[in-house]
């Protein structure tokens, strides 16, 4: 008796040490208020309508973002170029240059990338970032406080639709019209064309004018000077000569057709897309020789054919540019977001806790529910949005401790130095979702210690088309100092932003798929390409290491010319197809970009000619993947060393 008194005593005990041992290494949850509510103000600039809380120093941008560009074997740059091929359009009388411009800004991706001349949809646009809809919206948070074809828009505008992945759809599919109508939801639901994967902010150029001389600064109160302007145009032209265009905002008159803008009390009034540059271009009047040539929406009956040249020194020109830097073919079912009307800003680590003892990193986290918990669900990319210069570590769980945080997080991808804009990661290893939550963290690393890291954030704003933002408990938290693994003693962070206790979104998506007809173990499909197949696999090797829908579904391998293969010893080569019913993938395999089976000198040089921005050899689909040798979803200088190597086995 007095034997198993002790054993119940002894499992009492127990209970309560393990009961207390949770309690002590139990995760929580905290909220915390931005100690910065400056960043809350909305501007009566309505293209830039918050500032960020962390300033980048000027001397950076010419160390980081020249990394962003094919430079490695630089070509120089000639003293005239422009991306032909455009489509001209018109506006109206409606606000819609600002998704004009950025239509305008694929297309000469396009071109650039593919020859492809499609032509997209500003409606759509505008309508996808409005209110203007006759059903009604049970959940205001997801959809901006404006009307379509309002006095204005801008960059933020369009980089939470491009996020958000909800487009670009042709033309043709949304016509443009002048009307002010409101539309159903379900009228928003087109045929995607592409998927906008990253593009670029770049660092702002403010300047101020003495008499007829122009000086340079890198914030907007004009005291710290900026003295690498010529580095700073070289990137813009750049991105303008690889990827078709940047999209910039002006001050412009109806009958400007050479614009210089010197007085800073004027204000932008126009989105325009800028797909060139002509060093030696001296309008009259104009002080100094040098301007952008921007494609303008108003017929080419106007300006220069539809074009007007900007000044180098501009005003405003060099304030707010912004350039798509990676597109590519849809092979996203699902977009897990709580930010869906995108970043209002990026708070540095410093602006958020008192107390931060490692101010050069800080961690991002959302929890979300899965939409279809019947279908296999996989993870294979995760968006963020960027606002310094940062380094990224991806992790993932499914697992929740006690207090329903999540715990035991895995590494599933890494980067190198991210520029400010928005960045697509590829998950090393795609991720299989089985459970009905996951969380996401990515843990931004400041690789400048005098600086504060960042992360982005959608924080409602008053009187502005972000007042209906709205962040949830739950949702989104930060994790301040080291990110520890196992999340058994971490403290998140949820962030209110008022004395309300409105709480903010760290801006993180998650990218799924639903299962394929095809699916593999070692190969990555995405959407209709067959990716990671190594050089020198054989039809029978081929077959061994994918699945076709249900187990004995027939399915054909065609080579280049659309011939079946039948000979299970036949190598295969990019741009061969798995036909599946009617459905068509592409394989391609990795090193062979020529689409002759081999990695070899012919290879290096179409990947050279890429990676310099030669023209008339982008590469696309699956022969950008096929260039792909890191598997990081761009195409460099290791890229090109990597194939050096392989061409030598």
């Amino acid at each position: 008796m007095k034997n198993k008194k002790k054993l119940i005593i002894l499992i009492l005990a127990c209970i309560v040490f393990i009961l207390c041992s949770q309690n002590v290494f139990a995760s929580s949850v905290e909220n915390v208020m931005l100690k910065n509510t400056g960043i809350l103000e909305y501007t009566d600039n309505p293209y830039m309508p918050f500032y960020t809380t962390s300033h980048i120093n000027e001397n950076r941008i010419a160390n980081k973002i020249s990394s962003l560009f094919r430079s490695a074997v630089r070509a120089t740059l000639p003293k005239q170029y422009r991306t032909e091929g455009l489509t001209v359009k018109d506006q109206k009388n409606t606000g819609e240059c600002w998704a004009f411009a950025y239509t305008s800004a694929i297309e000469a991706y396009n071109i650039v990338h593919t020859g492809k001349t499609e032509i997209f949809s500003p409606r759509h646009i505008d309508y996808s970032c409005s209110k203007s809809f006759k059903d009604a919206i049970t959940d205001k948070s997801k959809y901006f406080n404006r009307e379509v074809s309002e006095a204005s828009g801008n960059y933020f505008l369009t980089s939470a639709y491009a996020a958000s992945r909800k487009g670009p759809v042709l033309e043709s599919d949304m016509p443009f019209s002048e009307t002010l109508d409101k539309i159903n939801l379900s009228d928003l639901n087109k045929e995607k064309q592409y998927q906008i994967e990253d593009y670029l902010l770049f660092d702002s150029v403010f300047k101020k004018y003495s008499g007829n001389q122009v000086s340079y600064y890198s914030n907007s109160n004009c005291t710290e000077p900026y003295t690498k302007i010529n580095d700073f145009r070289t990137q813009v032209k750049q991105q303008i000569q690889q990827n078709g265009a940047v999209v910039t905002c002006i001050y412009e008159t109806s009958a400007d057709k050479d614009v210089l803008v010197k007085d800073s009390s004027k204000k932008v009034n126009h989105g325009v897309c800028v797909v060139g540059w002509d060093d030696d271009y001296k309008a009259q009047g104009w002080d100094k020789a040098g301007a952008y040539i921007a494609i303008n929406s108003y017929t080419t009956k106007s300006f220069y054919n539809g074009y007007i040249y900007i000044s180098y020194d501009d005003i405003f020109v060099e304030n707010n540019m912004v350039g798509i830097t990676a597109v590519s073919d849809i092979d996203t079912t699902n977009v897990y977001e709580h930010d869906e009307l995108g970043t209002t800003g990026g708070v540095s680590a410093d602006s958020i806790f008192e107390d931060y003892t490692q101010k050069e990193e800080i961690t991002a986290v959302n929890i979300f529910d899965r939409n279809n918990k019947e279908k296999a669900e996989t993870l294979t990319e995760v968006g963020v949005s960027v606002w310094t210069y940062q380094k990224a570590e991806v992790y993932f769980t499914d697992e929740f401790g006690s207090s329903a945080l999540p715990i035991n997080w895995k590494l599933v991808a890494s980067t190198d130095t991210i520029a400010p804009g928005f960045k697509t990661i590829r998950l090393t290893k795609p991720v299989e979702l089985t459970k009905e939550k996951y969380a996401i963290a990515v843990r931004f690393i400041e690789d400048n210690e005098e600086n504060a890291a960042t992360v982005a954030l959608e924080i409602p704003i008053e009187n502005s088309w972000w007042s209906t933002a709205k962040g949830k408990n739950g949702e989104s938290y930060v994790v301040k100092d080291k990110f520890e693994i196992d999340g058994k003693n971490t403290t998140y962070y949820g962030i209110t932003v008022d004395q309300a206790g409105n709480m903010a979104n760290t801006c993180i998506k998650a990218y799924t798929t639903i299962a394929t007809d095809i699916n593999s173990e070692k190969y990555e499909i995405r959407g209709n390409i067959i990716t990671r197949v190594d050089i020198n696999t054989d039809l029978e090797s081929f077959k061994n290491n994918i699945t076709v829908g249900e187990e004995g579904k027939e399915y054909k391998v065609l080579d280049a010319n659309g011939n079946d293969i039948t000979d299970e010893t036949t190598v295969l080569a990019t741009g061969y197809k798995v036909i599946v019913d009617s459905k068509e993938y592409t394989i391609s395999v990795t090193g062979d970009i020529s689409g002759d089976g081999k990695a070899d000198i012919l290879d290096l040089a179409r990947m050279r000619a890429h990676v310099v921005g030669r023209k008339g050899f982008i590469l696309s689909g699956a022969n950008l993947y096929a260039a792909d040798l890191s598997f990081d979803s761009q195409v460099d200088v290791l890229d090109v060393a990597r194939m050096r190597k392989l061409c030598v086995q």
